[in-house]
């Protein structure tokens, strides 16, 4: 399975990959795409199919799991997550043999994020870059802070 995550933050978009870990924990990684958010489907779709080819299996894992995997707050202009998470959506969309399946996330009272249940968009595997930029785009407007 290949993983991404999609953050929409200050009207930009910032897509990166995850790779799984020798202990199976997924973590994100380099490298993060900024885009517009207003930017064209096809190009968001370009950049979730690109970032694919950055997610791994067997990475080893981090000696401090706390500690930043990517350079996620840095392109976005933020010193802490927390100031990153609070005014964040984000979105994960996964892919296998079958299919592409993109999947809103909510933001906790407390910090951090977790998925909607039963609100997925789920695409063939082969969808176009179009197709999976406009399925972004209607999953992003279903998370929920």
């Amino acid at each position: 399975m290949k993983y991404v995550s999609v953050y929409s933050r200050n009207a930009s978009l910032f897509i990166l990959p995850a790779s799984r870990t020798d202990a199976g924990i997924w973590i994100e990684t380099d490298p993060v795409t900024k885009l517009p958010e207003d930017g064209s489907p096809k190009e968001k779709g370009d950049a979730v199919l690109a970032a694919f080819d950055g997610s791994k299996q067997g990475l080893t894992s981090p000696v401090d799991p706390n500690a930043p995997t990517s350079s996620l707050l840095k392109v976005a202009g933020v010193k802490s997550w927390s100031a990153f998470e609070n005014s964040a959506r984000v979105l994960s969309v996964k892919l296998d043999a079958n299919e592409l399946r993109l999947s809103p996330w909510r933001t906790c009272k407390d910090h951090g994020f977790a998925p909607i249940k039963n609100d997925d968009t789920i695409l063939e595997a082969s969808a176009s870059a179009e197709r999976i930029g406009l399925a972004l785009e209607d999953a992003m407007k279903r998370c929920r802070f």
